[in-house]
């Protein structure tokens, strides 16, 4: 049987029909998701050259490349991207984030660089709705991994129809117990502070007076900090800190027998609640419900490190400083020190 032209012509195109829809293969991007130490999260959205044009044509010359010019031209629509397409959640608790980064490898790939801050919590869940700007078929690989760690911990490829990447969070919420303790171990103006208290030998009654009481106060003025009720800046509260060491340091030269100095301690412990707020508030913490936790599990941290402190201080004073004849001497010089070092850091923070 002859065919006439129209039927052949017909019947070679339902011949290359397929080809030609295999000609180029469905789209494939990625989303590597990183936790970060001491929260928040990072994330890297990989696109092929042919899956960035569709989003935001950039080839002005059709050369099948892109300069650094183009890349320029279309940055920012490619920084405002992330926020149209991506849906976070930690803990069930949305979180925003911003574009940081954007650029080509040398693969002709482009990539963009998001920062998500605020807690590492439990669980997280994260929408990619970019199938809704794509050619069909397209997939994108999505993986967690662990703050420090190569290797992710968990991964899902994305589709139209499954959109959601869900994993626990390894560590959760015990980041910031432990991100708690390293501040008050690496704060030495705490710590100064801290030993100007214990260096004249009080006893162990006294000791854990003062020390509650300063946690009751600096508790206070976290949590009043972070949730931005109560805020003075930086520029004010550091020099502040930094006096309280030098008025301790004098105080210890000037009177042989402190009384009350739980009080005195409870007004510079609100002074530096302020100074640990600073932490929290940089990475987010208080814009969002739930974040109550947070803060209770850094402000144990805090607590953690400045009994541990308080622990291997005491004994050295109590056992090997307070028995020998001149203490009062030994305590006087180490005052001096603490007040010298108080002085320098309220010149470095206001002059320099």
């Amino acid at each position: 049987m002859r065919l006439s032209p129209y039927s052949r012509s017909c019947l070679l195109l339902s011949l290359l029909l397929p080809v030609v829809a295999s000609a180029h293969p469905p789209g494939l991007s990625s989303v590597d998701i990183a936790a970060q130490q001491g929260g928040g999260f990072k994330l890297l959205l990989t696109l092929s050259r042919f899956d960035a044009e569709i989003l935001s044509p950039m080839d002005a010359d059709r050369d099948g490349r892109i300069s650094e010019g183009e890349l320029d031209d279309a940055r920012s629509d490619l920084e405002a991207l992330p926020a149209s397409i991506f849906e976070l959640k930690i803990d069930g608790n949305p979180t925003r984030g911003r574009c940081e980064e954007v650029w080509a490898d040398d693969k002709d790939n482009v990539l963009l660089r998001m920062s998500y801050p605020g807690p590492s919590g439990k669980h997280i869940t994260l929408q990619s709705n970019i199938f809704d700007r794509l050619p069909g078929g397209h997939r994108q690989l999505a993986s967690l991994s662990a703050s420090g760690q190569e290797e992710p911990v968990s991964i899902d490829t994305l589709t139209e129809r499954h959109r959601v990447f869900d994993s626990k969070i390894p560590g959760g919420n015990m980041t910031f117990l432990i991100l708690g303790i390293e501040h008050i171990l690496t704060g030495y103006d705490h710590l100064l502070f801290l030993f100007g208290l214990l260096v004249i030998g009080i006893g162990f009654r006294d000791a854990a007076l003062i020390i509650t009481s300063f946690t009751v106060a600096h508790s206070i003025t976290l949590a009043l900090a972070t949730y931005d009720i109560v805020r003075l800046p930086g520029g004010i509260v550091e020099p502040l800190i930094a006096l309280s060491i030098v008025y301790v340091g004098i105080e210890n030269i000037l009177k042989e027998e402190i009384r009350y100095r739980w009080a005195l301690t409870f007004v510079f412990g609100l002074i530096h609640g302020l100074g640990f707020a600073s932490v929290l508030r940089d990475l987010g913490i208080g814009d969002r419900t739930g974040d109550g936790w947070i803060v209770l599990l850094f402000n144990l941290g805090v607590e953690l490190g400045q009994l541990g402190i308080a622990c291997l201080v005491l004994p050295f004073i109590w056992k090997v400083l307070q028995p020998r004849a001149g203490f009062r001497r030994i305590s006087i010089a180490l005052s001096v020190l603490v007040a010298l070092l108080g002085l320098y850091w309220f010149i470095e923070r206001t002059l320099l």
